[in-house]
């Protein structure tokens, strides 16, 4: 999965580590597919580690609004609103190769909340389908278990989810997800070939799709281990 969308709603404020300045190449201003111009700056995010059994913490990433961005906003708390998503991607030529997460919003607001940098990122999906649990199978911590996910609305939409229950009586059936994303964004200094930026999600909940004529009890995570990378 090279895009992960982020759940505004369940996210918490964020801290822009600096102003925001507009993306240009050679002098000339660069504009979104909207014709809007794209500004660029460098947040503190929850969830970032630097390899996939690292520990998660607050970390930077970039960030690039392709819409409104106020010109009062300044270094501080920030709220990131409509389609927001992660990217992962990488440049391999040899010294300067190098492997990164992009963070885009439609819309960034300054907020006096206090940040929430703890946990993982909230995943959401582009679409209101659910997803399919494919496959579960117990990892060798004997603890775990690594399930394979068919994501709704997601081009390359099988992914890895670790969980704490198997979720065996759910394989083949279409289910409602509620995941957390740790960012794994190695250091500039690695340039090896095996270091690259990837997801890790966790499963919070995972219940039978509800159809609407009441919802299911969900099941709740206890992760507390590091998930694998996705």
């Amino acid at each position: 999965m090279k895009t992960m969308h982020l759940d505004v709603d369940r996210a918490g404020p964020m801290v822009c580590q600096e102003g925001f300045r507009r993306l240009e190449v050679a002098g000339t201003v660069v504009l979104s597919g909207d014709g809007e111009p794209i500004w660029l700056a460098r947040i503190v995010v929850p969830g970032v580690a630097r390899t996939a059994y690292g520990p998660a913490a607050p970390g930077l990433v970039r960030l690039k609004a392709t819409g409104e961005v106020p010109p009062s906003i300044e270094p501080g708390a920030i709220r990131l609103r409509g389609k927001t998503t992660v990217t992962r991607w990488s440049t391999r030529s040899g010294r300067d190769r190098r492997s990164e997460m992009t963070m885009s919003a439609e819309r960034v607001e300054q907020t006096d909340d206090l940040p929430a940098l703890s946990g993982l990122l909230p995943v959401r999906w582009p679409v209101s389908d659910p997803a399919v649990l494919i496959a579960s199978e117990p990892m060798q911590d004997g603890q775990r278990h690594r399930l394979t996910v068919m994501l709704p609305g997601v081009i390359d939409g099988l992914a890895e989810v670790v969980a704490v229950a198997p979720y065996t009586e759910l394989v083949g059936r279409p289910v409602d997800v509620v995941l957390g994303a740790k960012l794994i964004v190695p250091e500039a200094e690695d340039v090896s070939a095996a270091s690259k930026a990837a997801f890790a999600l966790e499963a919070e909940s995972i219940s039978p799709h509800s159809t609407g004529r009441g919802r299911r009890s969900t099941q709740s995570e206890t992760n507390t281990n590091e998930p694998v990378e996705a």
